[in-house]
């Protein structure tokens, strides 16, 4: 496949590498799926997701409460502007003591 190689890691694992948004393996390819977290106390049912970014933005901005930019999330099927709002949320840890 284009834009892909294989490569050896230090201890000898193979390694695929690849890049561009085109590729299967990108969080960017156009990949629908539907997941139903509500049995994880996580959702309220099913949802569908454009690709795996948008999923993974979209987790991100309800893990850290903002409810808003995650509807704005849901709201798009374009990659680019799913990473773009998930930049938007405010990434806080509690304190370790």
């Amino acid at each position: 496949m284009e834009n892909e190689r294989v490569g050896v890691a230090p201890n000898g694992d193979v390694l695929y590498l690849f890049s561009g948004k085109e590729h299967p393996l990108s969080n960017f390819y156009p990949s629908p799926f539907t997941l139903d977290e509500s049995d994880m106390g996580l959702g309220s049912g099913p949802q569908t997701y454009s690709t795996a970014e948008q999923y993974f933005q979209w987790r991100k901005a309800v893990l850290f409460g903002d409810e808003q930019t995650a509807a704005a999330i849901l709201a798009t099927d374009d990659p680019g502007i799913a990473k773009s709002l998930g930049r938007q949320v405010t990434v806080t840890f509690p304190s370790v003591t």
